[in-house]
C-alpha cells in the first residue's frame, strides 16, 4: 500500500457506480492472456478457495454450523454437475481491503500472493459475499450485472463459488469482524455478519435449486 495512493472504501461500496467501476476493474483482470509459463507458478485456484477442506474428509467447521451440511452437500453437488469453463488469472481474495480508492477512482488492487489459475468466477463469488456480509446486498447485485456487462456473458458456476466463498467463514464469520472494523466498517456486529451469511447462503442454495 506504501507504494500506491489511494484508501480503503467500504461504506461507499453501497454506490452502484464504485460497485460498476470493480466489477469493470476485474473483468480488466480476467481479460489477462495466461499462458503455459504463467500458469506453471501460478497456484490452484480451486485448491486455494477450498483450503478449508479436505474433500476426502469431514470438517468440523460445517458441521458445527447449522447450515453446515447442507452447504457441504450442494458443494459437492455442484462441483460434480459444474460446466466446463474457461480459465484464467485469479485473484482469490478479492475483498474490500484489497481495493484502494484515490478520489472516486480505482487506485489499485493488492496483495497478489494467492494469485492463482482457474475459474474467474472464484473471484466475482468472494467479492459479492463480502459485500453482503456488511450488509451491501444491492451493492453485490449491482457489481454481478456490471460484471456480465463488462464480459459480455453470464457467470456459470457462481451459485458453487458463493458458498465455496461462505464455507470459509463457517462456524462463526464474526471471528472476521475486526478485519472490515480496521478498514472503517463501524456498523457491523457480530449478530449482522451471522445473520447476513445465512441470508448469503439461502439465496445461494435458492437460485441453485438445492
Amino acid at each position: 500500500m506504501s507504494y500506491l495512493q489511494g484508501s480503503h472504501v467500504v461504506s461507499s461500496w453501497s454506490q452502484k457506480s464504485r460497485s460498476a467501476k470493480l466489477a469493470d476493474t476485474l473483468a480488466r483482470i480476467h481479460s489477462i492472456s495466461v499462458g503455459e509459463p504463467e500458469i506453471g507458478y501460478l497456484l490452484d485456484a480451486d485448491q486455494v478457495s477450498t483450503y478449508f477442506w479436505d474433500w476426502d474428509g469431514h470438517q468440523e467447521p460445517l458441521e458445527s454450523h447449522p447450515d453446515g451440511p447442507a452447504v457441504e452437500d450442494a458443494i459437492r453437488s455442484l462441483k460434480q454437475s459444474a460446466p466446463p469453463v474457461s480459465h484464467g488469472l485469479v485473484h482469490t481474495d478479492l475483498w474490500m481491503g484489497n481495493v484502494l480508492w484515490d478520489r472516486n477512482e480505482i487506485s489499485g488492487v493488492i496483495d497478489w500472493e494467492t494469485a492463482a489459475y482457474g475459474d474467474p468466477a472464484i473471484d466475482v463469488a468472494y467479492s459479492r459475499m463480502d459485500m453482503c456480509m456488511v450488509g451491501l446486498f444491492e451493492a453485490a447485485d449491482c457489481f454481478l450485472k456490471s460484471y456480465e456487462a463488462a464480459t459480455g456473458s453470464h457467470v456459470e458456476n457462481l451459485e458453487l463459488w458463493e458458498l465455496v466463498a461462505a464455507a470459509g467463514l463457517l462456524p462463526d464469520p464474526a471471528r472476521w469482524l475486526s478485519y472490515w472494523q480496521e478498514i472503517g466498517d463501524t456498523w457491523s456486529t457480530p449478530e449482522s455478519t451471522r445473520s447476513n451469511l445465512r441470508r448469503f447462503v439461502t439465496d445461494a442454495l435458492h437460485r441453485a435449486k438445492l
